[in-house]
This record gives structure tokens, sequence and C-alpha cells, in this order.
């Protein structure tokens, strides 16, 4: 599991853990202190599928353009325009530089590195919203009984 992966999911599990070693009796404050612990971690985790599709995204497009300056290459109407391209790329990034700096006549294709899907990410942290909002309605309740507690109270 990712370490960020495990702050996600350890975030509300510390926040309970906190309401709990601290004596918080209110479940309005346990509440809205599970719901903000949520809400974290459905960023976190937000955050980590929209990197994982960068990720990917930039792979594809990488793997597009090597798979046409191989057919330009292979049938010699574009090694030209291919070799421009390569060395604006190494001029671009350090690590274009790197990857390009021995190019050999049957060079492969980029690495993948996304080998990790950004559905999982993305649907945690849309499952751990839905519990920050769940959290909310969960702490208002409680406000809502505590107030109307209070009223039978009074004579």
């Amino acid at each position: 599991m990712h370490y960020t992966t495990v702050l996600a999911v350890a975030a509300p599990l510390a926040s309970i853990a906190l309401c709990v070693c601290a004596g918080v009796k209110d479940g309005a404050a346990h509440s809205l202190f599970l719901a903000a612990a949520t809400f974290f971690s459905g960023v976190v985790m937000w955050l980590r599928s929209r990197y994982i599709a960068a990720l990917y995204l930039n792979e594809l497009q990488a793997r597009r353009q090597h798979f046409t300056d191989s057919l330009r290459r292979r049938f010699g109407d574009g090694g030209a325009a291919a070799a421009v391209r390569e060395a604006s790329a190494q001029r671009d990034d350090a690590r274009a530089a790197e990857a390009y700096a021995a190019p050999s006549p049957l060079s492969r294709p980029p690495r993948t590195v996304a080998r990790v899907s950004p559905v999982l990410p993305a649907f945690l942290a849309c499952c751990l919203f839905l519990i920050s909002i769940l959290s909310t309605i969960s702490a208002a309740l409680h406000a809502i009984l505590y107030v109307r507690s209070l009223e039978t109270e009074q004579p």
C-alpha cells in the first residue's frame, strides 16, 4: 500500500483515537473531528488520483509520439523531424536528455511508470467525502438533539 493511502486511511482512525484519549463525550464534536479527518483524507486521495492520471496521460502521449516517430523513421520521410523533436526534448527536460542521450536505431518505447489505475484512489476519495458529509450531518443532528433536550429540561 502506498504511503499516501496509509495516511488517508490512518487520519480518520487517528481522529477517533484522539477523541477517545481526550475524553470527548460530545457526539457533535466527535462527529466534526471525524468529518474533518475524512475530508482531509479525501483530499489526499483525490490529489493522488490526479497525480496518477497525469502520469498516465504523459506516458500515453510519449508512447504516441514514439510510435509516430518510429513510423516516420521506418518509412524514411520524417527522420529529420523526429531528430529535431528529440533535440528539443533534450533541451526542455533533464529526464528526456537522459533518455535520449544514446538513442539506438531501434529504440524502445518509453517506460511505463503509472502501473496503478487512478480509478481506485478517486473512488476512495469519493467514499471519504461521503463519510465526511455523513459525519457533518450526524454532528448537526447531535446538536439539534442536544438543544431539544435542553428545552425539555426547562420548567
